[in-house]
C-alpha cells in the first residue's frame, strides 16, 4: 500500500497509480485510490508486487507514485513522494474444506469452506491446481465445482489475499468417487497398517474378518458407521499372539440397521511379521 497527497480535489476525483518505478513487470490495469482525507487530499492504494521485484521492507525509498487524474477532469498527471509504504507479507490462516459427501458416485463434487483474510482460494488435487475461486468478502465463504477422478480424491486449499501472500493449506479433505464399495488393502500388510473401506451408503456397522489359508479366523474387528472408514490391525490374533507371516484373507462385512449383512467384500493380502520372527 502507498499513501501519498496531493491538492484537495472535488469529491468525483478518480485517482490510478504508475507503480512501473518500483516494479518493471508493472501491471497498468486500473486501481482506484481510496480517499482517505478528501480536504487535505489524502490518498491509498494497493497494489500486489510481481513475483520478481526486488523492494524490501525498508530499502528503496522514497518511492514515488505517478497520480493519474480523471481524464474528464482535465488535471492530467502528478508524480509525488508516497509518505508512507507499506509492504504486506502477513498470510492469513488455513481455509477450512468440506463437502457434504464423502463417498459419491457422482462424477463432480461441490466443495466449500472459509478462507479467513483471502480474496481468492486456490484448490489442488495431488500438488496439481484444479481451480481458482473468489472468497465472498461478507462471510468469508467459497465455493467451487470440481471433477472427480475414479477412485480416492484428495483436496487441499490455500488462501490468496491481494498483497499475494498465500496462508497454510487446509487439512486434506478425502472423497471417492465409485460406483460400489471399495475395499482397500495393503498388498504386503504389515503391524499397524490399516484396512480402508469407502461406501456410498453409510451402514450401521462394519466388520473386518481376517482368515489364514487354512480358513482359520485369525482376528476380527468391529469398524465404525462411517461412509469413509480407515481400521487398522496390529496384527494380533484371537489368542493374543502376533499372527504368522504369510497369504491372508480379509473379509468386509456391511451391516444394515437390522443386524443383517447386506454386503461381502474379499481381498487377499500377505501379512508380514516386521522384525519378529515367524
Amino acid at each position: 500500500e502507498a499513501l501519498w497527497a496531493s491538492e484537495p480535489q472535488q469529491e468525483t476525483l478518480f485517482v490510478t497509480a504508475d507503480f512501473s518505478a518500483i516494479d518493471d513487470r508493472f501491471d497498468p490495469v486500473s486501481r482506484p485510490a481510496t480517499v482517505l482525507d478528501q480536504g487535505g487530499g489524502l490518498f491509498e492504494i494497493s497494489y500486489s508486487l510481481s513475483p520478481l521485484s526486488s523492494i524490501e521492507i525498508g530499502s528503496q525509498l522514497p518511492i514515488f507514485v505517478t497520480a493519474i487524474d480523471d481524464p474528464a477532469e482535465g488535471c492530467g498527471s502528478t508524480s509525488v513522494e508516497a509518505l508512507r509504504v507499506d509492504l504486506d507479507t502477513r498470510e492469513g490462516p488455513a481455509p477450512t474444506l468440506t463437502a457434504a459427501v464423502r463417498v459419491t458416485s457422482n462424477p463432480t463434487i461441490t466443495l466449500s469452506g472459509i478462507a479467513p483474510e483471502a480474496s481468492m482460494v486456490e484448490i489442488s488435487r495431488s500438488e496439481a491446481i484444479l481451480d481458482t475461486v473468489p472468497v465472498d468478502p461478507v462471510d468469508d465463504s467459497f465455493q467451487a465445482v470440481i471433477e472427480l477422478t475414479a477412485g480416492e480424491n484428495i483436496f487441499v486449499a490455500v488462501g490468496l489475499d491481494d498483497a499475494g501472500n498465500v496462508s497454510p493449506a487446509s487439512a486434506p479433505l478425502e472423497i471417492v468417487f465409485t460406483r460400489r464399495t471399495v475395499f482397500g488393502v495393503p498388498g504386503r500388510f504389515s503391524p499397524g497398517d490399516a484396512f480402508s473401506v469407502a461406501l456410498l451408503e453409510a451402514p450401521d456397522r462394519v466388520t473386518i474378518r481376517i482368515f489364514n489359508l487354512e480358513g482359520i479366523e485369525l482376528q476380527r474387528i468391529e469398524g465404525g458407521t462411517g461412509n469413509i472408514q480407515h481400521i487398522s490391525w496390529d496384527g494380533i490374533d484371537q489368542n493374543g499372539s502376533m499372527a504368522s507371516s504369510g497369504p491372508c484373507l480379509a473379509v468386509v462385512e456391511v451391516e444394515d440397521s437390522g443386524g443383517g449383512v447386506r454386503e461381502r467384500v474379499r481381498k487377499a493380502f500377505v501379512f508380514t511379521r516386521q522384525g519378529t520372527q515367524p
